[in-house]
C-alpha cells in the first residue's frame, strides 16, 4: 500500500506537551495558542505522534506499535492511518516530501 511509504512530519506552528499519560497537541496562530483547537493523545496515540519524526515511513511506525501494543497487524495499519489522516486534516502534520519542496520554493529552489 502506497500509505505504507509516506514519512510524514509534524507542523511547526503545532506544540506538544506531555499531561500525564497523554500529550496535547496545541496549534499556534501568530504567537497566540488556539484553544479551541486543543487535541488530548491517549497513550497509543501520543506514542504515534512521538514516531512521527520526517523520518520514520507508516510502515515503520506500524512495526513499532506492533512490537510496543498488543494489537494485530491489521488493526495497528488502520487505527494508524485513521490517526495519521485526522493530524493531516487538522493541519497538525505533512507529508516530509511536501516539506521540503515548501522549503525549496520559498528558497527560490528550482525544484519546488
Amino acid at each position: 500500500m502506497e500509505y505504507l511509504k509516506r514519512c510524514y512530519q509534524k507542523s511547526p506552528s503545532v506544540i506538544s506537551r506531555a499531561v500525564g499519560n497523554e500529550i496535547v497537541l496545541v496549534p499556534i496562530q501568530g504567537n497566540t495558542a488556539n484553544l479551541e483547537e486543543i487535541f488530548m493523545l491517549n497513550e497509543t496515540s501520543g506514542r504515534i505522534w512521538g514516531y512521527i519524526d520526517g523520518k520514520n515511513s507508516v510502515a515503520e511506525i506500524k512495526k513499532m506499535v506492533i512490537d510496543e501494543f498488543d494489537v494485530t497487524p491489521q488493526e495497528a495499519q488502520a487505527d494508524i492511518i485513521a490517526f495519521i489522516k485526522k493530524l493531516e486534516k487538522e493541519g497538525c502534520i505533512s507529508t516530509a516530501d511536501t516539506n521540503k519542496k515548501a522549503r525549496k520554493a520559498i528558497k527560490g529552489g528550482k525544484n519546488a
